[in-house]
């Protein structure tokens, strides 16, 4: 297991805010995300696969991953609008089996798609896993058939690594991955430790 990085509390984009959740805060809203959009999440997400959940279970999953982000280490992350402080997803960035190599996850309401926003989400993650996540290594796993989300980490700078069974959603998916020679464009523009 690696040592523990820490994520910063908000990365501000031109569009966006990516921040803790705040369990007391977001649950009504994050609740009312993953039930709005469970048929399309169950789709592409393996984790999705019993959604929606009560808002008990949510308000528990978000107070775990509140005590993970303050451990260091995985951490996910509400996606608000900037210009509304609307939540409009959920992103992740987390250690893996290897030391310096960090996974990106991330999913976004389906009013929200189609706009360069997922992109946009992944350039910032990868920005903060080659900084402050200490990483030299990024991956993001996919389900193969998931074009969208092909599409997403090729705009990105990503590249194509093919098939892996070496996964934590116990099926096949496919790795994209960049490095510390990623050249992807720079979208973050603040930074709050």
């Amino acid at each position: 297991m690696t040592a523990p990085f820490r994520v910063p509390v908000r990365v501000e984009t031109e569009r966006l805010v990516l921040r803790h959740w705040d369990p007391d805060r977001d649950v009504d809203d994050y609740h009312a995300l993953i039930v709005d959009n469970a048929d399309r999440l169950r789709r592409w997400m393996p984790w999705a696969a019993h959604e929606p959940l009560s808002r008990a279970d949510h308000a528990q999953w978000l107070a775990q991953c509140a005590a993970w982000a303050e451990q260091g280490g995985r951490t996910f992350l509400a996606i608000t609008d900037a210009a509304t402080g609307r939540v409009i997803g959920s992103a992740g960035l987390h250690p893996t089996n290897s030391p310096r190599t960090r996974e990106i996850g991330y999913w976004l309401a389906h009013g929200s798609v189609g706009r360069g926003l997922a992109t946009e989400v992944v350039v910032a993650l990868t920005e903060v896993a080659l900084g402050s996540a200490r990483a030299n290594r990024i991956e993001i796993l996919t389900l193969p058939d998931n074009a969208s989300a092909i599409a997403v980490a090729r705009r990105a700078g990503f590249h194509d690594e093919g098939l892996t069974h070496d996964t934590h959603a116990g099926v096949p998916m496919a790795l994209w991955a960049a490095g510390h020679t990623w050249n992807g464009p720079c979208r973050v523009r603040r930074i709050a430790r």
